[in-house]
């Protein structure tokens, strides 16, 4: 008698001497648990790829570096490469800037658009704006800047492009254009003295002065290829680079990042975006203004990296890894594109450069990355991707340094229509002025490392941790009922 009163004074004991109570209210805690799993994590929701056979696109004796593909709102792709010829004393050289396009699925014969008889044209940089106008800018180390556009939307012969203007009387690293929603054309480049500078061409106005974005520190420049450059929707500007120690200007000392709300006028100060011996490859400013970054590490080093950032870089997340050091080595580049769902596409260079891998963000996680250009041989770099009528990816790269190559990927949503171009006006509209943007001043992150497959976000954690101990209460609670219940029934 007296265990039996003891056990009737313990709720604890009691509860678990009747079995079927204690199974009933661990069925009920099974139902809350999966009622509440769909609100801790979305993840593996990726869209199917269906890759097909890498294609030899164009070959040449000549070296062939630097492609880039662009897609219209018309469904067609633009691709340009950079073409150098030495001459046969090998005291000089000329460049070409090649151009193809595909529409409705048949690629155009290869075209010279531009040229520069005496230099190179590196680092080409392209947009196309709602008439279906291509606008570019390219211009190799110690070169003047070059500058070229479209009065159309035939891009394909040498007469169809306006002359190439130089936006610069003396040599740069690089430089990156950009398109704002008034029609204004801005373009962004790196000085030889470790300065970058911004310069503007307003709708129907000639260009503009060179206005510093930042100046580098004493012995610096920016690395390769220039910084990188995208315009938002509100017209905001946004500029990220990579720095090295000259004359080199590798490895890189560090990856930055700044924002312009009024043209160019005034930047934020550069906040710091990427660890040393770490390079950007890609800058994307979604529609929703979230900015989306890709970095690699050097040889040695390794890792493919995402960052992104949702307050135009006043702070970012916590890296998150696509690629593992000893799988990512290298940097022969690296490239991002983003769906109308809001799916991340990345692809980039992996095993010492020999193959490309292709990896997808659902918005939470990268899934794991797959070989994409089969088992070709030779050196892959500078691949770019670009997603065509919503659901098609497409992948160039140049091999060897002689040889541009492709391969398109049929994602499994559904196709978006194309669009027809607006038709060009005689004079085109100023639209109303936009409003302008706040001053937001950069605040600091550190860069933890983080395991792959591990959520990026504090809020993701912060989100998850209070579903738990919410459950963990649910539960206690249910069981208490019970227990108070069975005391009421039987006593």
């Amino acid at each position: 008698m007296k265990f039996v009163k003891s056990c009737r004074k313990n709720p604890i004991v009691h509860l678990f001497n009747h079995w079927r109570l204690a199974l009933l209210v661990f069925l009920l805690s099974c139902l809350l648990w999966v009622a509440l799993r769909p609100a801790v994590a979305q993840t593996g929701d990726y869209d199917s790829v269906t890759w097909q056979e890498p294609v030899k696109l164009y070959t040449s004796d000549a070296s062939v570096e630097f492609p880039i593909i662009l897609a219209d709102d018309a469904g067609r792709l633009h691709l340009f490469w950079n073409e150098v010829v030495m001459s046969t004393d090998g005291l000089s050289q000329s460049a070409r800037l090649f151009y193809m396009l595909q529409e409705n699925g048949t690629w155009s014969e290869p075209v010279d658009v531009l040229l520069r008889g005496d230099g190179r044209m590196d680092f080409p940089r392209s947009v196309i704006d709602k008439y279906g106008r291509l606008y570019v800018v390219y211009g190799g180390a110690q070169e003047p800047l070059g500058f070229s556009q479209t009065d159309s939307a035939d891009a394909g012969s040498a007469q169809a492009w306006d002359k190439a203007t130089n936006l610069t009387d003396f040599g740069q690293l690089g430089g990156n254009i950009g398109l704002a929603p008034d029609g204004s054309v801005h373009v962004v480049y790196a000085g030889l003295s470790g300065d970058i500078q911004h310069i503007m061409r307003p709708l129907d106005e000639p260009w503009g002065d060179s206005q510093s974005v930042y100046t580098l520190p004493t012995g610096k420049a920016v690395s390769s290829d220039g910084p990188l450059f995208a315009v938002d929707n509100q017209g905001g500007l946004h500029v990220a680079w990579s720095e090295g120690k000259m004359p080199l200007r590798y490895p890189s000392t560090g990856s930055f990042y700044s924002y312009s709300a009024d043209d160019g006028e005034t930047w934020t100060q550069p906040i710091s975006i990427a660890p040393v011996d770490q390079q950007i490859f890609s800058l994307l400013v979604a529609e929703n203004g979230r900015i989306h970054l890709f970095y690699a590490g050097r040889v040695g080093v390794g890792g493919r990296y995402h960052r992104w950032s949702d307050d135009n870089g006043r702070s970012w997340s916590d890296p998150q890894a696509i690629a593992s050091p000893t799988e990512g080595t290298g940097l022969s580049g690296g490239d991002l594109a983003l769906d109308e769902r809001g799916k991340l596409h990345a692809v980039m260079g992996l095993d010492g450069d020999e193959i490309i891998g292709y990896s997808q963000w659902d918005g939470t996680l990268w899934n794991d990355w797959v070989n994409i250009s089969a088992d070709l041989p030779g050196i892959k770099e500078r691949m770019s991707v670009e997603l065509v009528a919503g659901n098609r990816l497409f992948v160039t790269w140049e091999s060897d340094h002689d040889s541009i190559w492709y391969v398109e990927g049929q994602l499994g949503s559904p196709p978006t229509p194309p669009q027809d171009f607006i038709p060009l006006p005689t004079v085109v509209p100023k639209p109303e002025p936009t409003a302008v943007l706040a001053d937001l001043t950069p605040v600091a992150t550190d860069l933890p490392d983080i395991p792959r497959g591990q959520p990026a976000t504090t809020s993701q954690r912060t989100v998850i941790e209070a579903l738990g101990i919410g459950f963990l209460a649910v539960t206690g609670l249910v069981g208490m009922v019970f227990v108070v219940q069975e005391r009421k029934r039987r006593f």
